[in-house]
This record gives C-alpha cells, structure tokens and sequence, in this order.
C-alpha cells in the first residue's frame, strides 16, 4: 500500500533532501477570494485573527495545497514600529500610503525611531495570533508566514524616490535607516519563528534588478539580507526562504550564496539558469508565471507547469507561482495549476 504525504511532510521532506512521491506544489495568494468564501469582511480579517484563519480555512478547502503564506507587512504594523512613535496614527499612516507621502518624508524623524518591543504591542501579536490558528486548523499544511526583507521594509518607510536619492546624498542616513529596518525585520522573523512555523519566506519585493541595479545591490541590500538571513539561522532550524520580485538573473549568484535555504524565484527571471546557478545548494521554488492564473487557458496552464517541472527535474524544487496570484484570478485557473501540478509532479515521471 503507498503512503499518503502530508502536504507538511511534503514540503519538509525537499529541505531535508528527502523525496516523498511528487514534487511540493503551492501558490501565493491573498485573501480577497476567500473573503465571501468565508463570509468575513475586509475589515474583519484584518483586525480579528480568528477571522483571517477562517478566509485561509475557506480558501484551502477550494485550493489545498502542501504550504499557506501569511503575509506579514501591512502599514499598521510599520506605524506601531516607528510611526506612533512619531505620533501617527494608523489612520494617518494609511492616508500618506495612499498620497504616496512616506513615514520618514523628514530624515531627522529617524532618530526618533527606537524600535519598541513588538510582543508587547497590538499588530505582531495579532500576527502571532494567525500563525498559531492556522497551523491548528490546517495541520497537514505547512504554515510559511512572509516578512518583509530590510531594504524592503526601509523602501516602504522611506519612499522610493527618496530612498533611491539617498544613496547619492546622504549614505550615512540610509546606512542608519537599513540598521533600523535590520532590527525590525530580525525581531518580527524571530517572533514568527517562535510560533512553530514550518518555513519562513523574507519578501524583499523592491529588492530585485527590476527596480535597482545590481550594483544597488550587491552594495546595500545583500549585506542586510546575508546579516538577517544569518540571525535566524542562529536562532532556529527552521528553513528560510528567500523571495526577490522581478528579475534577478544578474544577481542569482550572490542570492544562492546569502545562506538561506531556499530560492522562491519570480517568472521574468531564467528557472533553468538558477537551477544550474543553485546545483542543489538550496532549494528554488517558483517561477510559474502569475498572469497565466488570469488568462490563460487550461493547456497553457498545463504547458507551463510541464516546463517548470521539466526544467528542474532531478532537483530540489518547490512548484510555486512565481510571485502573488492576482486577486481577480479564476480560482478554477489556480485550482487547475494546484491539481495538474501534483500530477504531473510526481517524482518517478519527472525524473524521465
């Protein structure tokens, strides 16, 4: 009789080196089209974690999966860290949000920043919250929450342009800002790690080649993400992953060499170049294009997941979108990802 896996021991077993019957087969995806699912409203889910595990609940019934994110970063969480601290509101954080004005517009507010003890305050722990409920009520899937990278969270603080423009003038300031967000980024991956989580994902979306040069790179954002990467290793066993949105092939090498033990990998960059870039030294997950989720037909579907698979057969690989499935996606479309991938994951085929 064949055993049955887990998704869990799915996802466990390509870490460990391991190989159950088929290749991990997951999806980035937010909440929104589990929100009627669920009969919970927006409001709801992003105040009440009990709330939020039930659209996640809903949301895997339609679409289960071997690993579910949470998605840790929103403005409540940024302000409790610094903005209240400077006397904003969460109101008022999400108002400059959406004027495009950034926390730390005025540089010498930095000084003000001291990072408070996330635990004892109000978003972290509502985070926690959800970790603990999710792992309970989806105990076959493993629980992968998503923190947002230093040079990421300190794009979201800063703004862009100011941030971009601080590397020419002011050095000493974005130094100082990267420590700041370094802290924040350890202290909420550690409070995460401590739940029990089963892998944890550092997002660093504005991180790739899409947006910085590799120079920019190489410069202010690997030696963060190699210092935080390095400090949750220390503290736990647990595997990190590391995800950079956009394009990265000129960076790929350095991303394998940061220390995490995993690669998600978004779709504009090269799967078959970081497969032989990554020579199993960690595992790559991803790089299913998201816009076929919204789009494409059931063969194009197929067809992609067949070149994923195909390209990385043989290695330690996670079949995964390559970055979040668009809210307004059919979840027909990524149901048909989920259950074709699976099929088509299985190990004794993909290694042909």
């Amino acid at each position: 009789m064949e055993r049955s896996y887990t998704g869990k021991e799915h996802i466990a077993a390509v870490f460990k080196g391991e190989r159950t019957d088929r290749l991990p087969v997951r999806v980035f995806h937010g909440l929104r089209p589990g929100l009627e699912l669920a009969g919970v409203s927006a409001k709801e889910v992003r105040t009440k974690p009990h709330k939020y595990v039930d659209v996640m609940a809903a949301l895997y019934e339609i679409l289960p999966q071997d690993a579910v994110s949470v998605l840790v970063a929103d403005e409540a969480l940024l302000a409790e860290a610094a903005g209240e601290r400077l006397g904003f509101t969460f109101a008022d954080v999400r108002a400059r949000a959406a004027k495009g004005a950034a926390l730390l517009q005025d540089k010498s507010t930095l000084a003000q920043c001291e990072l408070p003890d996330l635990k004892r305050g109000r978003r972290l722990p509502y985070y926690l919250d959800i970790c603990r409920g999710v792992s309970s009520a989806l105990p076959d899937a493993a629980v992968d929450p998503m923190c947002t990278a230093p040079w990421s969270a300190a794009m979201m603080l800063r703004g862009p342009q100011n941030m971009l423009l601080d590397i020419k003038d002011d050095p000493p300031f974005l130094h100082k800002l990267l420590n700041y967000t370094m802290e924040l980024t350890k202290a909420v991956g550690a409070a995460l790690l401590e739940t029990g989580v089963d892998v944890l994902t550092l997002a660093d979306p504005s991180g790739g080649c899409s947006l910085i040069s590799p120079a920019i790179f190489h410069q202010w954002v690997e030696p963060c993400l190699r210092t935080t990467i390095k400090y949750l290793k220390n503290i736990s066993d647990t595997p990190i992953i590391l995800h950079v949105c956009g394009y990265v092939d000129p960076i790929m090498e350095s991303l394998v060499n940061l220390g995490a033990d995993g690669i998600s990998l978004d779709d504009p960059s090269s799967l078959e170049k970081l497969i032989q870039v990554a020579q199993d030294k960690v595992v790559v997950e991803g790089n299913f294009s998201t816009g076929l989720y919204l789009t494409g037909t059931a063969q194009e579907i197929e067809a992609q997941v067949q070149a994923c698979v195909d390209t990385a057969a043989g290695s330690a690989y996670i079949l995964c979108s390559g970055c979040q499935v668009p809210d307004n996606a059919p979840l027909e479309n990524v149901k048909h990802f989920l259950e074709f991938g699976r099929q088509y994951g299985q190990y004794e085929r993909a290694a042909l």
